[in-house]
């Protein structure tokens, strides 16, 4: 964990070199990744200085004694726990903090769409979500007010739980309207996840950079509702920039509210109401998969 959030850390860094290094070094705070001869040797250039190196290496500790307090870890991409469908993106994230327990499903599905929705969206988002909790495929979605946290519910109520992304680090989630969904989540055995260290605050920057995770966790991603202007259209072009299938739900495509919607449609996005409208889409039999994620607790 340790090891994994320190490199994750290391300014300036190649996507490859972060690779590399988890490969090679050990983590000594005199030695090894913290020695700047060992990381100028190893780069061919120098990083930071031994001074910098060590404080680095105090915040990280810091972080990972509050990961191990709150049942979480940092996941490498270089690691088996690492989500699949996430290593198949372009700019995939070197690590991913978590807590509880990370969906190892291929199949996982990204249920997004506007924070403001009309009572039909905020209904159709959660029946979307039960639906596919009920046929044991995880929603990854972003924790915000709206239809994300009705997709985060309703797949709960359906007996699976997927993952929360967030855009600030772990410790640092909000607003406070968000709690009470992540503490559900969690609960049933779901994940908070981030690629920010754990005490980052949010930025308006950071919620579309997570965007591309969200989809790149998912098999396929369905927007629900959104106006023209929405973060979850934002989360749609990254779909399609990293070959997943976007879809939009049926009943919510009105102009205005559902403006985005009626947008991806017309560009040829797919329509589905329920889990099984997807599963029809993917030509597939389905089983629900007998594994139980394990429960855990902010």
């Amino acid at each position: 964990m340790v090891k994994a959030a320190f490199i994750h850390r290391l300014p300036g860094l190649k996507f490859s070199e972060r690779c590399l290094l988890f490969e090679m070094g050990s983590l000594g705070v005199f030695g090894g990744l913290a020695d700047p001869k060992y990381l100028k040797d190893v780069l061919g250039r120098p990083c930071l200085s031994a001074a910098e190196l060590n404080n680095l290496y105090e915040e990280v500790e810091t972080e990972a004694a509050w990961l191990e307090k709150h049942n979480g870890g940092v996941a490498a991409y270089n690691e088996l726990v690492y989500p699949p469908l996430l290593r198949e993106i372009y700019d995939p994230p070197f690590a991913l903090y978590y807590c509880g327990s990370l969906p190892s499903s291929n199949s996982a599905v990204a249920v997004v769409g506007t924070r403001n929705p009309s009572s039909l969206g905020a209904s159709s988002a959660y029946e979307l979500g039960e639906s596919l909790g009920r046929l044991g495929i995880p929603v990854i979605s972003g924790l915000a007010r709206g239809i994300d946290q009705q997709a985060h519910r309703g797949n709960t109520a359906g007996g699976t739980a997927g993952a929360a992304v967030l855009g600030s680090g772990l410790a640092e989630v909000g607003p406070a309207s968000s709690r009470p969904t992540a503490k559900e989540l969690l609960a049933a055995g779901g994940a908070l996840v981030s690629e920010y260290p754990v005490f980052t605050q949010a930025t308006r920057f950071s919620f579309p950079r997570r965007n591309r995770i969200i989809s790149g966790m998912s098999r396929s991603v369905v927007v629900v509702q959104a106006p023209a202007r929405s973060g979850a259209l934002i989360t749609a072009d990254y779909a399609l920039d990293q070959g997943r299938e976007v879809f939009v739900h049926r009943d919510c495509m009105q102009p205005g509210i559902g403006e985005g919607c009626l947008r991806l449609a017309a560009d040829g996005a797919g329509t589905v109401a329920v889990g099984e409208d997807l599963l029809k889409d993917w030509s597939c039999a389905w089983e629900k998969p007998a594994i139980q994620y394990g429960a855990a607790a902010l």
